[in-house]
């Protein structure tokens, strides 16, 4: 279904966005929320991954080129993991659930333990999997953490397990909700814009 003012945008690939704005308390039908998707860059970024097979996936990749960004923008201080480049392929290596579990599992525990959020893309289970969510609990389920995933597809997120170790993460280390000046978000979008016009997003 349409979302947020953006004709054609699917909610499933809003599901980062639809994360951040339900921990700030902003409508994904307020014009707020698209201002979000603008600062992202998803109101006009279109991925294409060459080692992605099934094409109807491309549009869940690179929902966070310009997360941090965008959320200083609106008052969040967003500390990624590491470099989004080196996420994709990650799970599908023994050593990287390794590395989860000596590095990043200890991590989890820390920013749970101190009530900041942790966005995780990929990992969920079920229909989940390629969505983003948030990582609110620990659990004797799957990779040991649960969460909620907004699809979009109802009122209230729904709750899931990490089955698998994610391939992304970000701590949200504090939030102060905020608007953004029109002439800030103006210059950030068009940077952004130009950043994926040179296809230098990741640069």
């Amino acid at each position: 279904m349409p979302t947020g003012g953006i004709e054609g945008v699917e909610a499933p690939c809003l599901s980062l966005p639809r994360a951040l704005a339900r921990l700030m308390g902003v409508s994904p039908t307020s014009s707020a929320f698209d201002d979000l998707l603008a600062a992202m860059g998803l109101a006009f970024l279109i991925p294409a991954v060459p080692d992605e097979p099934d094409v109807g996936r491309w549009p869940l990749y690179a929902r966070d080129a310009f997360l941090a960004p965008a959320g200083a923008l609106f008052g969040l201080t967003v500390r990624d993991i590491h470099p989004p480049q080196v996420a994709r392929g990650l799970t599908r290596e023994e050593a990287f659930r390794q590395h989860f579990d000596a590095s990043y599992r200890p991590f989890l525990h820390e920013a749970l333990k101190h009530d900041q959020p942790v966005l995780a893309w990929q990992g969920w289970a079920d229909e989940a999997a390629m969505l983003w969510g948030v990582v609110t609990e620990t659990c004797d389920e799957g990779a040991g953490f649960g969460g909620w995933v907004d699809a979009g597809s109802s009122a209230e997120p729904r709750r899931y397990v990490l089955e698998t170790p994610p391939a992304q993460l970000y701590v949200i280390e504090a939030m102060n909700p905020s608007d953004p000046e029109p002439e800030t978000l103006i210059d950030t979008v068009s940077t952004h814009m130009g950043l994926l016009c040179r296809d230098a997003i990741f640069d």
